[in-house]
């Protein structure tokens, strides 16, 4: 079937199951970030725990320490070019969204809309392309592989520093931590 609940549900149990999800309390990851074209690399942190709290790092190579975050209610960016900040409107929803530790269950109270809109190639894998509508009115596209049923990108505009921009997000390489399936590169 290729309802959007259906391909959610199989994206669920590929990762290990709803159960398995919800018996992790907090994650902790450690990688590399690295923009090839622009000669940047820089140490990458995430920290996510119940129920929306996240904090993102980097250290980025001749640059400094980047690193935004959210405690629940105030999220905010410390730049190494333009200092720290408190983020509102479009960008507090935003990261308000990124955290929300259960995001990839698409629970009915936390989204508005969940469609199915087409049968596409992504990141050269067929892939069923959902609408996510948010109810906190954040909205992005997410591809879902039709074989493994596993969540490989995304698609959204974000508030930005210099505006809101189009992001794209390809989840690949997907390994077992725990009882849980996580995508290792992105």
């Amino acid at each position: 079937k290729d309802t959007p609940k259906d391909i959610v549900a199989k994206h669920v149990a590929a990762i290990g199951g709803e159960a398995a999800f919800k018996a992790v309390k907090s994650i902790h990851a450690k990688g590399t970030f690295e923009l090839p074209a622009q000669g940047v690399k820089g140490d990458l942190e995430i920290i996510a725990a119940r129920p929306n709290k996240m904090i993102n790092r980097v250290e980025i190579s001749g640059v400094g320490h980047a690193e935004t975050g959210y405690d629940g209610k105030t999220a905010w960016s410390i730049d190494p070019l333009a200092g720290p900040s408190l983020l509102t409107g479009r960008a507090l929803s935003e990261i308000g969204e990124d955290a929300w530790f259960d995001g990839a269950l698409h629970a009915s109270d936390r989204v508005k809309e969940l469609t199915t809109v087409a049968k596409v190639e992504f990141d050269k894998r067929p892939a069923y392309q959902v609408k996510v509508v948010h109810i906190s009115g954040v909205e992005q596209m997410e591809y879902y592989d039709v074989e493994t049923g596993l969540l490989v990108g995304s698609e959204s505009q974000r508030e930005t520093p210099m505006g809101v921009l189009p992001v794209k997000a390809m989840l690949r390489d997907y390994t077992k931590f725990g009882g849980l399936m996580q995508p290792t590169v992105l």
